[in-house]
């Protein structure tokens, strides 16, 4: 078992610099792969729970704050369960629900490594501080599942889940819709059929595109060892059906287990929107790599344009991490402009990916967008 305790801090542009910094502070997550992060507006931090070390399964929950024109730095909460106390997941899915002020996990396998489909409720009554409590399901629940995505639409006041696996081997290819119930600890749960739909798969890339209205799933490990490259978009509005897209230029292809964000900027003549990939196995290994997705709509509400471009690679320059990582999350920052990357199991390139890590670290990368005047730049926070 190797662990890092290193945190860093990562600036994004298409040349970048290295920039020393001092070091922040000895309290840290311990290293960790197949957890689960969120962006939390309300109080600008990032929320880490669970994940797992290949051994050892993690029951904490931790805040990074993101404060502008303060340093990041880590904070671990004080958890109280209410009701049946239910086991941290591993390889869940987890989104915030910015109309309610809380955070929802779904699925994972508990540390007795038994896959489950339980809906989690985490709630946050003072900064340092959750109340965590199980949620009843109802309607065509879904089965329990891993390596799977979940998003929520706060104008629908919806959660949508898509594929996973229940057991590390199989794929899953049904998609799930999540509405309030009965009560407030109740959700409905109905399931989307429709054709065509993404083939069954797991480990794939899952995110919402606020301004396009639409779930898009990519990649992933499908049936039959074969990975996916296509785009597939779930449309929101109206009756929900899935649509294959394709994206010109050179495309990662076979990109598993990697972690993404999605960036809206809003046009007059045409709205944008930049996702941003990091890491991930791609055969015959090549996992680490930085990718930037850009999706346009011109004129807004009508044709989207799909691109791809690449930023960077491991080692590439001064200051990049020289590991290749998969199994990490990564979440949007929109008041500093960054990506927020968190743990992952690290891997030796044309080595074939674990499920279960053997090798995990603790880094924490800020990834900051070049703007207009400044190029981004890596930069490395060491923990005392």
């Amino acid at each position: 078992m190797t662990r890092r305790a290193t945190v860093a801090a990562l600036f994004l542009a298409q040349f970048s610099t290295f920039l020393a910094l001092t070091p922040c502070q000895a309290l840290t997550p311990e290293a960790r792969a197949r957890h689960v992060a969120v962006y939390d507006p309300d109080r600008q931090r990032m929320i880490l729970c669970g994940g797992d070390n290949g051994t050892t399964a993690f029951a904490d929950v931790w805040a990074l704050s993101l404060t502008p024109g303060a340093p990041p730095s880590w904070s671990k909460l004080k958890v109280r369960f209410v009701g049946t106390a239910v086991l941290f997941p591993r390889g869940a899915a987890a989104v915030f629900d910015s109309r309610r002020h809380v955070v929802y996990i779904h699925g994972g396998a508990t540390v007795a490594n038994a896959v489950d489909n339980h809906l989690l409720r985490f709630q946050f009554p003072t900064s340092d501080s959750v109340v965590i409590s199980g949620l009843s399901s109802i309607g065509d629940i879904p089965s329990g599942r891993m390596f799977h995505s979940m998003v929520y639409d706060s104008l629908t006041d919806k959660a949508y889940v898509f594929g996973g696996t229940s057991n590390g081997t199989d794929r899953l290819g049904d998609t799930y819709v999540m509405s309030p119930g009965v009560d407030p600890d109740t959700r409905q749960w109905s399931r989307i059929t429709t054709t065509p739909s993404p083939s069954p798969r797991f480990g794939y890339i899952g995110f919402l595109d606020t301004w396009g209205r639409r779930f898009l799933v990519m990649g992933g490990d499908g049936s039959d060892s074969q990975w996916l490259p296509p785009f597939w978009a779930l449309s929101l509005d109206g009756t929900p059906a899935w649509t294959q897209l394709s994206a010109p230029g050179y495309t990662p292809t076979n990109l598993i287990f990697a972690a993404s964000m999605f960036k809206r900027i809003d046009g007059f003549f045409q709205n944008h929107g930049k996702t941003y990939i990091n890491g991930g196995w791609l055969p015959p290994g090549y996992p680490g790599e930085c990718w930037q997705i850009y999706i346009h709509e011109n004129p807004p509400g009508g044709i989207s344009e799909f691109g791809w471009e690449r930023e960077c690679g491991v080692g590439a320059g001064p200051g990049y991490p020289t590991h290749y990582i998969y199994q990490h999350t990564a979440v949007y920052d929109p008041l500093g402009d960054r990506m927020i990357r968190f743990g992952g199991a690290t891997i030796a390139l044309g080595a074939p990916y674990l499920i279960a890590p053997t090798s995990v670290v603790n880094e924490t990368w800020q990834w900051t967008l070049p703007n207009a005047t400044q190029e981004g730049v890596w930069t490395r926070i060491l923990a005392n």
